[in-house]
């Protein structure tokens, strides 16, 4: 299954709404790997679509960065 890992003091939602899970960022640094199907990773700012990667998302004050790690 996916696996989340949280740094530090982030913060996030877990909400399973709809076909495919939807995490929310509020503040840090999150790195999932997404074995199967795609999920949802949001911020204030942006958001993701992840399915068969490992993808990296921070979460500042203002602002939002997103990484693949692997995969497409």
């Amino acid at each position: 299954g996916t696996r989340l890992v949280l740094a530090g003091d982030t913060t996030v939602t877990l909400a399973d709404t709809g076909p495919a899970p939807r995490v929310v960022v509020e503040r840090g640094n999150l790195s999932a790997d997404v074995p199967g199907d795609p999920m949802t990773i949001a911020t204030a700012e942006a958001a993701v679509e992840a399915g068969h990667a490992v993808v990296a998302v921070g979460r500042g004050p203002h602002q939002t960065e997103v990484g693949v790690v692997e995969g497409t």
